[in-house]
C-alpha cells in the first residue's frame, strides 16, 4: 500500500545509517522547496558568467565536493532511544563538502537542475544536535567538513545537476545523476518472524521479509527496543526490483545486560521505509 510505503515518519523531536551520529531536520521536502529569489540585475557592466569546475577541483572560499550518495531513506534519532525513517516521494542527495580555511554558510549553496534550484535542506544551527541525527558522518557548517542534503523529486529526473556556489558550478559524478534518473523502490514490509521461546543466554535473529514493487534499492529499518532496555538498533539490506527477500536481524541486547533470565522478555517496535511494525517474546 503507497501510504505505507511512502511516509515521512516524524516524532515529537528532532529528525541515522551508518557511520556516525548528527542533528534535527525542518520537515520540509523537495516538493515544497521555497522558491530561492533572484539576485538583483547587475548595472554598471557585463554580467558575470558562471564558471564550472571539475567535481573534487577547489573552488571559492577553498571549498571542495568530495562525494555525492543518493538515498530513497534516511534513518534518524527522533530522541535518545528512537529512531525514525524519512521517506517520501523525493531522493535524498547528500552531498560531502570540504572547505580549505573558513567556509560560506550552508544556506548559500544550491543543487541545479535543467529544471529548477533547491536549496539545501535545512539542520538547526547546534553543532550536539547536528551529532545526533543523521549517521552519514557530521553536517557541513562553515570551518567543518559535512554533507549538505538536498531534496530532488523521483519525477524530476535530472540528465545533469550541480552544486552550485556564488557563480561557481561542479557537475556531480553520473553515478549521483544516474541514481536520480532511476526508478526508485517501493519496499513492503510483509511479516516479522520471531522465533518461540528463543535462550535466555544466547543471540537469535528475527526475520523481516520485505517486498520491493519499484526499482532496485536499500531497505531501511530499526529496531526500537523497548525490553529489556530502550535501544534504538539500525537495519539495511539492498534488495533488487520486484524481489522478496528475508532479512534476517541478530538479536543479542538480552545477552549483555539485565532480562537476560529465563521468563524475561525481549521486544521491539520495527519501523521502516515499508511500513511499522512490533514484536515481543519470552526467553526460554
Amino acid at each position: 500500500m503507497p501510504s505505507r510505503r511512502r511516509l515521512l515518519r516524524l516524532g515529537s523531536a528532532a529528525l541515522v545509517g551508518l557511520a556516525g551520529c548528527i542533528g534535527r531536520e525542518t520537515a520540509r521536502t523537495g516538493t515544497d522547496t521555497p522558491t530561492p529569489t533572484a539576485p538583483p540585475p547587475r548595472t554598471g557592466g557585463p554580467t558575470p558568467t558562471t564558471r564550472e569546475r571539475a567535481f573534487g577541483e577547489t573552488g571559492p572560499n577553498g571549498i571542495i565536493p568530495v562525494d555525492a550518495t543518493v538515498q530513497s531513506a534516511v534513518r534518524h534519532l527522533q530522541n535518545t532511544d528512537h529512531n525514525g525513517i524519512m521517506a517520501g516521494e523525493e531522493w535524498y542527495l547528500f552531498v560531502a563538502v570540504e572547505p580549505e580555511g573558513g567556509g560560506p554558510e550552508p544556506a548559500d549553496f544550491r543543487l541545479r537542475t535543467p529544471s529548477k534550484l533547491h536549496e539545501p535542506f535545512a539542520v538547526e544551527n547546534d553543532r550536539r544536535r547536528q551529532q545526533i541525527a543523521y549517521v552519514n558522518g557530521d553536517a557541513y557548517e562553515p570551518n567543518r567538513p559535512g554533507w549538505l542534503l538536498f531534496t530532488v523529486p523521483y519525477d524530476e529526473r535530472p540528465e545533469r545537476a550541480w552544486l552550485t556556489l556564488d557563480r561557481t558550478e561542479w557537475p556531480l559524478p553520473e553515478s549521483a545523476t544516474e541514481r536520480l534518473r532511476a526508478e526508485p523502490p517501493a519496499f513492503d514490509l510483509r511479516r516479522v518472524e520471531v522465533p518461540e521461546s528463543p535462550p535466555h543466554d544466547e543471540p537469535f535473529d528475527v526475520t523481516l521479509r520485505v517486498g520491493n514493487d519499484g526499482g532496485s534499492g536499500t531497505f531501511r529499518a530499526a529496531f526500537n527496543y523497548t525490553a529489556p532496555l530502550y535501544y534504538p538498533r539500525g537495519v539495511r539490506a539492498d534488495i533488487e526490483a520486484g524481489a522478496t527477500r528475508d532479512v534476517p536481524v541478530t538479536v543479542d541486547i538480552h545477552t549483555s545486560g539485565p532480562g537476560s533470565e529465563s521468563g524475561d522478555t525481549v521486544a521491539a517496535n520495527v519501523v521502516s521505509a515499508g511500513g511499522d511494525d512490533e514484536w515481543s517474546v519470552t526467553l526460554s
